[in-house]
């Protein structure tokens, strides 16, 4: 048989034997000009072309198909594609394939050339896909297969759905997986553009499982540093879809974190005002919304912070603190080679106990923050007398009867409360810092037992303790809310 149209020469044979079996035997030789055939058969609101080119051959039995006997099946050709263009309003950035080659036997098909521009996205391809017949034909077939991507730039947010003030119809949504493929794809990229993100020198390999997409030795260039990433996003349950990730981060740019990452803005909004850089190796989980957004109340994180050196200048809270304590030079801090143990639980960040020199006192620094902006943390610090105003030193003087040195250590107890942008600033037990000097200095010279600091800091743990569980109680209630949303969104997807 032999069809001649405007569009291209295709040639075919099928021979049919034994209708009880239904043996076929059969082969199509030919090519299709995409751009003719649409002028024949249109296709709205759609622009299609390109050449299309197949040499395939099939044998077979219908009676092997029905018994599942897939391997008895033959099927064989090539396929060639080039210029292809497609648009559409659905996708209006266009999909154009350059060349593609691709071929195939019962056991495999083999892509062993693909260049295509994605919109703005050059992207060039090969790969394979194994028990292809099984995974078409029957229920319980797994297709598995190994993709290998590289684009010299890829603009994600070229193809993610823009979200409209007045609508929430074109938000993300939850991805579900098959968990009839096993798939693995590897990915190399000299640019990616996500979000407000530049990412650079992207690698890295993913992993389509039982319906777990996992990620390993993922790495980019970002921020002014490198991020290593591995991990899974598990969908299996669509009204509690979960992500676990580690992350090895290197020299990150505070700054520039605070602008990109949400995250660093709800937990973390000092860094706005911090200039420096961060490294980090943290392991952080927790459940995802319906717009695939983390629940904040619901992020798991553990790791240690490392910050060679930085500079906080200006913030609002150094300016209180020199207000309160009559400190001099207050309104900078230099920090160099800090590690900072941190921990994210039910959406709060505690910062674990560290020493560290602030504004060159011998300082121990624990506390809380939360995703809404309110902080809670208290500072221990060994002030020198000389660094208080006059008056503080006058009361120093007039208390031990000669002048004090100004080198003797003064304990200093501060509590950092409210939120970011406005701070509650006192010194433990609300005293006035002419208090504060007082009980220091006769604690010192009255040899009385009493530690103000251990005081201050048994205080902060029992107020610790209770703000931790009014947030936990919190948090179990935000997560209740969002998996019975997402419970309601995936019962109306599946009816």
């Amino acid at each position: 048989m032999v069809l001649t149209w405007r569009v291209k020469k295709i040639e075919g044979n099928l021979k049919i034997s034994d209708f009880e079996a239904l043996n076929w035997n059969g082969a199509v030789n030919g090519g299709v000009d995409l751009k003719k055939l649409t002028a024949i058969f249109p296709i709205a609101d759609t622009q299609l072309e390109g050449l299309i080119k197949a040499d395939l051959q099939s044998s077979g039995s219908y009676a092997d198909v029905e018994k599942e006997r897939y391997d008895r099946l033959q099927a064989s050709g090539t396929m060639d594609i080039r210029d292809l263009f497609f648009s559409s309003t659905e996708y209006p950035q266009g999909v154009r394939i350059l060349e593609a080659h691709g071929d195939f036997n019962p056991q495999r098909a083999n892509l062993t050339q693909f260049r295509s521009q994605l919109g703005k996205s050059p992207l060039e391809a090969t790969g394979f896909l194994s028990n292809y017949m099984d995974y078409l034909l029957s229920d319980k077939g797994v297709l598995k297969g190994q993709l290998a991507l590289k684009s010299t730039r890829f603009d994600v947010n070229e193809w993610m759905s823009s979200s409209d003030a007045s609508t929430d119809s074109t938000e993300l949504e939850v991805i579900p997986l098959p968990e009839n493929i096993d798939f693995s794809m590897s990915m190399v990229a000299d640019e990616v553009i996500y979000e407000n993100l530049n990412l650079k020198e992207v690698s890295g390999n993913m992993i389509l499982r039982n319906g777990v997409l996992s990620f390993s030795e993922t790495g980019m260039k970002t921020l002014d540093g490198r991020i290593k990433l591995n991990g899974n996003y598990d969908p299996r349950n669509l009204a509690a879809p979960l992500f676990d990730f580690t992350m090895d981060i290197s020299e990150l740019s505070i700054a520039k974190a605070f602008q990109s990452l949400e995250t660093v803005k709800a937990f973390a909004p000092i860094a706005s005002e911090i200039t420096g850089k961060v490294s980090t190796n943290i392991s952080f989980s927790g459940l995802l919304s319906q717009n695939m957004m983390p629940v904040l109340s619901s992020i798991d994180v553990q790791g240690i912070l490392k910050v060679a050196e930085a500079a906080l200048k200006d913030s609002k809270i150094l300016s209180e603190i020199t207000s309160l304590t009559r400190l001099k030079d207050a309104n900078l801090i230099q920090l160099r080679n800090l590690s900072i143990p941190i921990v994210i639980e039910d959406g709060r960040i505690e910062v674990k106990p560290f020493d560290l020199k602030l504004w060159d006192y011998e300082t121990n620094i624990q506390g809380t923050a939360g995703f809404d902006g309110s902080i809670n943390y208290l500072l221990n610090m060994q002030v020198p007398a000389g660094q208080f105003g006059a008056q503080a030193n006058s009361i120093l003087s007039t208390l031990s009867g000669t002048e004090t040195n100004a080198s003797t250590l003064i304990p200093l107890a501060i509590n950092l409360s409210g939120t970011y942008n406005q701070p509650k600033i006192s010194l433990a037990g609300g005293n006035s810092i002419e208090t504060l000097l007082t009980n220091a200095l006769k604690s010192r010279f009255d040899s009385e037992k009493q530690n103000l600091q251990a005081k201050a800091t048994e205080e902060f743990q029992a107020a610790q303790d209770s703000i931790k569980q009014e947030i936990k109680l919190k948090a179990e209630l935000a997560q209740d809310s969002v998996k019975k949303e997402l419970e309601k969104k995936s019962q109306s997807v599946r009816r």
